[in-house]
């Protein structure tokens, strides 16, 4: 396997600061993942004498990575949130810069009580969205469009709250470059409903190593299952739904009850998709993918008979150094795999 030669480029402020940035470059990292942490990069450069560039906080960051001849995709948007400067007598100085997809000083994290009645998901996080200061609010259709009687931010920042909705919607949440994204866990679409790219880990052509596990049972349940207060009985019921491709026979059920059955039937779709989630799974690093996405589907090829199959994306983490290239570590789960065909040889 010929691995390409690796190419960046780093805009600051909308300026390109590529060829200034180059000779001292280290290496690059960017972590693009689907739960509750916001997108990631740093960029790490040799600093003699103090003299590389020091961006200033809250500097907008592009970064884009690739290969020659293939040219390079955007791999990361957002702010400056540190920059770091270490070093010794001896030992030279290093730049540090990290940026993050959240505004991390924003009235995104600041605890508040809200409610609002009879709203879609979609208007409510909207609403409450802008007024902490969040760029953009974008939720895929299935989840934009779900009516409640009531929603609630109970002493809880924007943040945790849509973390929150996120688990009883059965959703994946993150923020980049400022926007809340939500779409539906294990759809494979994005918040806009475009099927996501599809990510191809083949031996011997883009895989550099792998580590799977094609199925675990701790995590599987045949069924999902939430209480709720039934107000026309006044007593309370419970709401289930059976989780497909398990032979577990072990059931879950939430510590908490649901305001109502809708609520109820909600939750325990959302925790069918984490059991499902967390059936197999592992990591792959392949040469440099900047069209990786979470949620998005990876198939892998040419591991072995009983792990090669499909998975789906969680978490993308890109490296980039002078030494080793550009490589992209892939985290999954939800295993389409974990069945050798092959017909068993018998013992002599």
């Amino acid at each position: 396997m010929i691995q390409p030669r690796a190419i960046f480029q780093v805009l600051v402020n909308g300026v390109d600061y590529t060829a200034r940035f180059d000779p001292v470059l280290k290496t690059i990292e960017v972590t693009d993942g689907d739960g509750k942490k916001s997108d990631s990069a740093s960029i790490t450069v040799a600093d003699p004498d103090g003299s590389t560039y020091m961006p200033e906080p809250d500097a907008k960051v592009q970064i884009f990575l690739g290969h020659e001849g293939e040219g390079v995709g955007l791999c990361f948007r957002g702010k400056v949130d540190t920059v770091r400067s270490s070093g010794s007598k001896g030992g030279g100085r290093e730049l540090k810069i990290t940026a993050r997809g959240l505004d991390t000083k924003s009235k995104a994290k600041e605890p508040s009580e809200r409610s609002a009645s009879d709203k879609t998901f979609g208007e409510v996080a909207e609403q409450w969205g802008r007024a902490a200061g969040m760029q953009g609010i974008r939720i895929a259709p299935a989840l934009r469009n779900i009516r409640r009687e009531w929603w609630g931010m109970q002493n809880e920042s924007y943040l945790h709250w849509m973390e929150r909705m996120a688990d009883e919607l059965g959703g994946t949440f993150r923020v980049s470059d400022n926007e809340a994204i939500m779409v539906e866990t294990g759809a494979g679409q994005s918040a806009s409903g475009k099927t996501l790219p599809t990510v191809t880990a083949e031996f011997g052509r883009n895989l550099i190593n792998w580590d799977i596990d094609p199925f675990t049972g701790r995590a599987q349940h045949t069924q999902a299952r939430v209480r709720f207060y039934d107000r026309t009985s006044a007593s309370f019921r419970e709401e289930q739904v059976q989780v497909e491709d398990t032979t577990a026979p072990a059931r879950s059920r939430r510590a908490h009850a649901s305001a109502n059955q809708a609520t109820a039937r909600q939750a325990a779709g959302s925790d069918r998709k984490k059991s499902k989630r967390k059936k197999g799974g592992g990591t792959v690093t392949i040469l440099g993918n900047s069209h990786a996405r979470p949620e998005g589907m990876l198939v892998v090829l040419g591991a072995r008979e009983g792990v090669d199959g499909e998975y789906k994306i969680t978490s993308i983490n890109h490296s980039f150094s002078k030494s080793g290239g550009f490589t992209t570590k892939v985290s999954f789960g939800d295993s389409k795999a974990g069945k050798d065909k092959r017909r068993k040889r018998s013992r002599r």
